[in-house]
């Protein structure tokens, strides 16, 4: 799952956006539309997901899983619209 390097977006250093200490292990680089993204969010998502996974789910995977599941919920939300405005 790891993408070193290849992290889509433009990027930013990461006391830019999330409100956790910058200088913590496992800090990357995030991307300037993750701003939404608390510090509290990101360490729930790496608990629940290394859980999941049985390893480590390091800062720069945690960003991605949270960004792709915002991504799904707003298509979800723009296809219901689109099925509201045709009935």
């Amino acid at each position: 799952m790891r993408r070193d390097g290849d992290q889509p977006g433009f990027l930013l250093d990461p006391e830019v956006g999330l409100d956790a200490d910058p200088t913590a292990p496992g800090r990357g680089r995030v991307p300037l539309s993750a701003r939404w993204i608390t510090s509290e969010l990101l360490h729930r998502t790496q608990e629940i997901w290394t859980r999941a996974y049985g390893c480590p789910v390091h800062h720069d995977e945690a960003v991605e899983i949270l960004t792709n599941v915002r991504h799904l919920a707003e298509v979800r939300r723009d296809a219901g619209r689109t099925e509201d405005r045709a009935s």
